[in-house]
């Protein structure tokens, strides 16, 4: 219930009276929480795959693309493509191979 009540307090709040300085901090405090919330997505999505697991990817020219999960990054999952590519892939873009 307090959480409610916090939410509700920050969402009326008036930014229009708070100082540059206060403005400042309130923006590197939001950026962090995106910043941890996008280190949890990657990690929940990290966490469907092993080194060596077969995966797929949509590249920019639409071809999906079938590989195996050679390295984990820390926004991004590297894979080798059966023709010898290897790629950075944003890690939510990468798919379970699905007949696997």
């Amino acid at each position: 219930m307090l959480l409610i009540f916090k939410v509700v307090e920050f969402l009326s709040m008036d930014i229009g009276k708070l100082t540059r300085k206060e403005l400042i901090e309130l923006n590197h405090r939001i950026v962090a929480r995106l910043e941890h919330l996008d280190e949890l997505e990657v990690q929940a999505k990290r966490q469907e795959f092993i080194l060596g697991s077969p995966a797929q990817f949509v590249d920019d020219k639409g071809t999906i693309q079938l590989c195996v999960v050679v390295k984990f990054n820390k926004k991004s999952v590297s894979v080798s493509t059966a023709n010898g590519e290897r790629w950075n892939i944003p890690a939510e873009r990468i798919l379970p191979l699905a007949n696997a």
